[in-house]
């Protein structure tokens, strides 16, 4: 439990400490994250969204990974579209989106608010 409290607060608050716990003999290790490049050129809009979303990035994405608050994936995606991604599937509140360039690393982690209901 305690690992997803500190996976949350990486993800929400762009904490740059990991939280790791060794298995055999219970330490807590701190492990510096490094997302290596410059990437504050990517964005989501609209946010937020009702049904589709554009991520714009000057590096070409590979694929996304949406997360709840609480650290369960909910949804991957491929970049099939030019950067255009849906929503179908997800309930209405906040998540977080992992973006990924072509080759699997990690570009940027962004929150994004789901609002599917019709006004």
């Amino acid at each position: 439990m305690k690992l997803r409290i500190y996976i949350l607060l990486f993800f929400v608050f762009g904490i740059s400490f990991v939280y790791a716990q060794s298995s055999k003999s219970g330490d807590i290790k701190i492990v510096k994250n490094h997302i290596s490049g410059n990437h504050n050129s990517i964005r989501i809009y609209p946010n937020p969204v009702m049904d589709f979303y554009k991520i714009d990035s000057k590096v070409t994405i590979g694929k996304i990974e949406i997360y709840n608050l609480i650290g369960k994936r909910v949804k991957t995606q491929n970049n099939d579209r030019d950067g255009v991604f849906d929503t179908s599937g997800l309930r209405n509140g906040m998540y977080l989106v992992r973006i990924f360039d072509q080759k699997g690393k990690v570009l940027k982690v962004l929150r994004l608010g789901v609002n599917n209901e019709s006004p």
